[in-house]
Parts: structure tokens; sequence; C-alpha cells
């Protein structure tokens, strides 16, 4: 994969070029909700889900969506996609999984795919 699987990551790839993430987190934003969020290369990647904590796929929506943020700080919006949890452990507070989703900036002409995204054993 595109991430050192060794030690708490957040990457993907962005228009099929890999990048990761120098820093990252995860955080309880609200109660029920939590906000993923890796940065680096003066991009950064934001995760918001409110589904349930537990593992499996929640569709881009309500529950969950996505914020890409490009090196000229234009923010694009998930308009499509997933995130996939595979680990929602809230006794040790830890949730790994996958995600991918189409992102359309504010005037709706460009469009990015973020895909091919993991995070691992990330503490919130």
């Amino acid at each position: 994969g595109s991430c050192d699987p060794c030690y708490p990551r957040l990457c993907s790839k962005v228009d099929g070029q890999i990048w990761n993430s120098g820093s990252r987190n995860a955080q309880l934003s609200a109660p029920g909700a939590l906000r993923i969020y890796g940065a680096g290369s003066l991009q950064s990647i934001t995760l918001f889900y409110s589904g349930p904590f537990e593992v499996g796929t929640t569709q881009a929506g309500v529950s969950f969506r996505g914020e890409y943020r490009d090196s000229n700080g234009t923010l694009f919006e998930s308009s499509a996609g997933f995130i996939q949890i595979h680990l929602f452990d809230t006794t040790e507070r830890k949730i790994a999984g996958i995600f991918s989703f189409k992102a359309v900036e504010n005037a709706g002409t460009v469009t990015k795919t973020i895909d091919s995204g993991i995070f691992t054993e990330l503490s919130y």
C-alpha cells in the first residue's frame, strides 16, 4: 500500500499521486462524531464521521463527508465516496480503516479524486 503500516498513518492518492500526511489526528468533535485529519506537503484531508461507532462501511452523505484542501488553500468537498472502518476500539479509543471520495471545489468546475485512502491505529 501507500502507507508504512508500522505506526499511525493517514495517506491516500490525490488524482493518482501518493500523498502522505506528516501529521495526523482523530478527535471527538461532538458527541457521536469523529474528525480525522491529516496534513502534509501544504495539503490536508479531513474526514467527518458520525455513523455507528463500529466496524462497517458508510457512504458519503449525512454520516460521512470528506474534505481536501490543496496547496493553494482551495477547499474541495466530497460529492460521493465512502469510509470503511476496520477497527473501532471504543475501549482503547483507536480507529483504522480506508476511504475514497470525489471532491469538488466551490465553483463546481474542478474535481479531485481522493482514493486508496488509509488511516491506521489513530487514537481519538
